[in-house]
């Protein structure tokens, strides 16, 4: 599905239902619940996710991925003997 099959704006009733039983189902799987919503890329979910998040419990979800190590990060572990 490309970029322009894509609903913007506000979400309806019946794609938020569509998100909630998707997260049920595949959790943070992204692109799985693009498949399943049909109407909205990963990147909405995503945003949709976090900003469902933050109105229910007052905090935002943990990040997907973890932080990548900087270079001086690295650096600083050579340099500490083990």
């Amino acid at each position: 599905m490309s970029d322009n099959n894509f609903n913007t704006g506000a979400w309806t009733d019946e794609e938020h239902n569509k998100y909630l039983a998707g997260y049920e189902k595949f959790g943070r799987d992204w692109k799985s619940l693009e498949a399943f919503v049909g109407t909205r890329s990963k990147q909405q979910i995503n945003t949709h996710h976090r900003h469902f998040t933050l109105k229910t419990t007052g905090a935002l979800p943990e990040p997907t991925r973890k932080r990548k190590q900087s270079s001086d990060d690295e650096s600083e572990e050579a340099a500490t003997p083990k």
